[in-house]
């Protein structure tokens, strides 16, 4: 197994962990809910952002995300504001992550068509069926790192 698939499935056991510890709440649609939080600052850490949050909504993008940042620490509020955040009269950015912010960050780590398949699964798109975000993980870490539908 090559280090980028140890990694992928770190990341999968600690979004399980996320789920356990109701940090993550699943949520179809949304890649990570962040539209309550005001930051200032785009290089404030995203760890930072998450951490002061009880919980928050996420798809299975925006969780591989809140647990590849939780576990890294590479991320910073800017790397995933909108993009008008710079527009002068916005005194705090726009956290709003799309599904391309989500899969620059993880394709560190996980290929695209893996991220398109898990995407899929969960979202029940692109006829698959749909599954929940823990089979997911599970999934990925039982088939060493890589999703198998």
């Amino acid at each position: 197994m090559d280090a980028k698939a140890k990694k992928r499935i770190l990341i999968a056991k600690d979004v399980l962990k996320l789920l356990d510890a109701k940090k993550i709440s699943p949520k179809r649609g949304v890649y990570i809910n962040l539209s309550d939080v005001k930051v200032t600052d785009e290089e404030i850490p995203l760890e930072k952002i998450l951490k002061s949050k009880k919980s928050c909504q996420a798809c299975a993008l925006g969780s591989l995300l809140y647990a590849y940042v939780n576990r890294f620490n590479e991320v910073r509020a800017g790397d995933i504001a909108e993009p008008d955040l710079h527009i002068a009269s916005r005194d705090y950015l726009s956290l709003n992550p799309h599904q391309g912010d989500c899969t620059v960050v993880l394709s560190k780590y996980f290929y695209y068509h893996q991220l398109h398949l898990i995407e899929g699964c969960f979202e029940g798109r692109f006829g698959y069926k749909q599954q929940s975000l823990r089979s997911i993980m599970n999934n990925v870490i039982k088939n060493k790192g890589e999703f198998i539908p």
